[in-house]
């Protein structure tokens, strides 16, 4: 009798241990499903941020790491994981064929190619329809820095970095002419709506106009000084900017940097000093980047 009794109560508490493990585990499966719940929604906040400030890099790994298989099997992806995803996948072809970053490229006046540059000193055309690569335009001295097609299609212009402008045959990728008279870098190129002229902007603070009709080359028709007020700013102005660069909407980020981008050399101490601070993440980053694109374009005149 007492064994029984005894056998009764070993088998009662065992059924009561296995019923607090298993409750333990349900309790920990319920909080780690909460945990990636939490997960989901912060990196869905984050990946509307990484859209904003134009991290196509960082947006797809936040996705990437909400499917299924990232999540224990669970698919918590609701409308704004198909969203972000269908925004960071809309393009229609991908050209492909460069060996450096593309820092700019063009429609050809009738859509049907796309010229682009690279950092690989190359600057290469494709046909707009089947994403087929059809020229390569090669500049022995220098890399390019912009780029535009005459508003018939015959040409393309680039602005050097030898401080030259270069006119190809748009069918032919031959050069044409090379135009020189700036003296610093070309960073901006364009035709006039006519064709006739071309304007071309530099570091040495001007807008030149060209006569676009070769052959041959023609002195510039005008020249034009950049206003000093648009490349230069007092100490206050440019901690005021720095501070901009943390502010919550994404135009005000991207104008203030632009801005700090053309005060240039003169804005690097309070940049440095900003990457050394205990400021906002965003701010960090954004002036780490500034002062490496500033370093770089002053290399790049040396």
């Amino acid at each position: 009798m007492i064994f029984a009794l005894g056998s009764t109560v070993s088998t009662l508490l065992i059924a009561h241990q296995r019923d607090l493990a298993d409750a333990r585990a349900r309790e920990a499966d319920d909080n780690a499903a909460e945990a990636i719940g939490r997960l989901y929604i912060s990196d869905m906040r984050l990946a509307q941020r990484a859209w904003e400030d134009n991290e196509i890099g960082r947006l797809l790994e936040l996705l990437e790491g909400q499917r299924p298989e990232r999540t224990g099997g669970k698919d918590l992806r609701g409308f704004e994981w198909h969203y972000w995803w269908r925004l960071s996948h809309s393009h229609l072809l991908i050209l492909r064929g460069h060996q450096g970053p593309v820092s700019c490229v063009a429609y050809s006046p009738d859509g049907k190619r796309i010229v682009g540059r690279s950092g690989d000193n190359t600057v290469k055309v494709w046909d707009a329809d089947t994403g087929q690569k059809i020229l390569t335009l090669k500049h022995d001295a220098s890399a390019f820095s912009s780029l535009a097609y005459s508003p018939d299609g015959k040409w393309i212009v680039s602005g050097n970095h030898d401080n030259s402008l270069t006119v190809w045959d748009a069918e032919t990728g031959l050069k044409i002419r090379t135009i020189k008279g700036h003296n610093n870098p070309v960073w901006c190129v364009a035709f006039s709506p006519d064709g006739k002229r071309i304007a071309s902007g530099s570091d040495d603070l001007t807008i030149k106009i060209w006569d676009a009709t070769p052959p041959g080359e023609k002195p510039p028709v005008a020249a034009a000084p950049v206003l000093a007020q648009e490349t230069t700013a007092d100490a206050a102005e440019i901690e005021r900017l720095i501070g901009l660069l943390g502010r919550d909407k994404f135009t005000d980020r991207e104008v203030a940097s632009k801005r700090l981008e053309s005060i240039g050399e003169p804005a690097l101490p309070a940049l440095r000093k900003a990457v050394g601070s205990n400021r906002d993440a965003e701010v960090r980053r954004r002036a780490e980047l500034l002062v490496q694109a500033i370093n770089q374009r002053s290399s790049e005149r040396k």
